[in-house]
């Protein structure tokens, strides 16, 4: 099976939607990854926040 790819944009509006309430097991299904991808995509996102900007 392809691997599918989701670009950063995508990913960011599945983060997003999770922030705003949407629960997680719902959120996985309708966007098909797994909730291990989500969690890893939310870690990712967390440690280059807390970073700053890149310079």
């Amino acid at each position: 099976m392809k691997k599918k790819r989701f670009s950063v944009e995508q990913i960011v509006l599945v983060l997003k939607q999770a922030e705003l309430g949407m629960r997680v097991a719902d959120l996985i299904r309708e966007v098909g990854i797994l909730e291990q991808t989500f969690y890893r995509w939310k870690k990712h996102n967390d440690q280059g926040s807390s970073q700053g900007p890149k310079q």
